[in-house]
């Protein structure tokens, strides 16, 4: 469930047939289809990107593939990775369409194509979890949250790429939204120039998919940084069992849920600390990201695992430790803050995830 759902009698009819030609892409393949509208392979100059088509409002609504693009692009301009790139997309008499990365399988998709869809091993499950706050914590720098963090919205890289083809994107950004705003009359930088938006104290339904929404979600709270991060352990505590309301329903889903521990979830006592954070956290509040990264880094290191995917080759791994292939720190307001030096990936390859904070 999310935000600004129409029904299908509340749009335009749309039917895209392969070998059909928008804006100059060829359609190539359906890859997916979903609330707000359908997913193609698409083709142009020999290069293959990924179409997104969603109907157009009767009613003149907004759409949230406009949401989408502004999304992408800014995250796209504050040089953020990770994420898919922006090619172009609008309005078009019944439909609007936005043209970006084509990317890999979701987690929902590789999960359920392991040896143990239910289960996966604490090195493969620890691992997932850094790739995917090192990239949530980007897109908070940034000054947007995601609100719909789930195993369908993560995925892998494009199969031909060797160096990304085993790291995850995050995708869809549909219902994400800011939670700062430009100050007027000030410069725009990555630094400042940034304030909190006003709180929401009205919001009249929940936000996001019910399996991985945090508690204020269903309390129907603005919500902010630490909710994302609710979402996020809840979708990597899938991966070590199913959760305990995984084929529940409204209040039923609810109650469940917030009787759940972390801790519990995840069968180690550490985790409880991060549920205490969270649970401390407000609209404002700035996550303890570091906490969240080291309790799942103290899992891998037990696990024993290794950052090597040894498909790709030791060479080629070797690639990525050049300076210039590191990530760049994203800020919104660095004037407070702390380098988190994180193993990410593989071994011997350190990005810096810079702690920033708005105050």
């Amino acid at each position: 469930m999310a935000e600004n759902t129409a029904s299908e009698n509340d749009v335009e009819n749309v039917f895209i047939s392969m070998d059909d030609k928008i804006k100059g892409y060829q359609v190539v393949e359906s890859i997916g289809d979903g609330a707000y509208g359908q997913v193609f392979k698409v083709s142009k100059n020999a290069k293959k990107y990924a179409m997104k088509v969603e109907p157009n409002r009767l009613d003149g609504g907004p759409a949230s593939i406009t949401k989408e693009i502004e999304v992408m692009m800014e995250l796209n301009n504050r040089g953020a990775k990770f994420f898919p790139i922006f090619e172009t997309g609008g309005r078009e008499p019944k439909f609007h369409m936005v043209v970006m990365t084509l990317l890999g399988e979701n987690l929902q998709v590789l999960r359920m194509k392991g040896c143990n869809p239910k289960a996966c091993t604490p090195g493969t499950w620890s691992r997932i979890g850094i790739q995917c706050l090192f990239v949530v914590k980007q897109m908070h720098d940034c000054g947007f949250l995601h609100h719909d963090l789930k195993p369908a919205n993560f995925v892998w890289g494009q199969s031909d790429e060797v160096l990304t083809s085993r790291v995850f994107y995050l995708i869809d950004f549909g219902i994400s939204s800011k939670f700062i705003r430009h100050i007027k009359g000030t410069p725009i930088n990555q630094q400042n120039g940034f304030e909190f938006r006003t709180e929401n104290k009205k919001v009249h339904s929940l936000v996001g998919t019910p399996k991985y929404t945090s508690p204020k979600a269903h309390a129907m709270a603005d919500l902010g940084r630490g909710d994302d991060f609710w979402s996020l352990m809840y979708m990597i505590a899938e991966l070590v069992k199913p959760l305990p309301w995984e084929i529940l329903e409204a209040k039923m889903l609810e109650k469940t849920k917030l009787k759940s521990k972390l801790k519990d979830l995840y069968g180690i006592d550490a985790f409880g600390k991060i549920e205490t954070m969270l649970q401390a956290c407000t609209f404002h509040s700035f996550p303890n990201y570091e906490m969240i990264y080291h309790a799942f880094k103290d899992v891998f290191t037990k696990s024993g695992a290794s950052w090597y995917d040894h498909s790709i080759g030791r060479e080629k791994i070797c690639r990525l430790t050049n300076d210039g292939d590191r990530m760049p720190r994203n800020h919104v307001d660095c004037s407070v803050g702390k380098n988190l030096t994180s193993d990410f990936i593989f071994e011997r390859i350190h990005f810096n995830m810079h702690i920033s904070r708005i105050k």
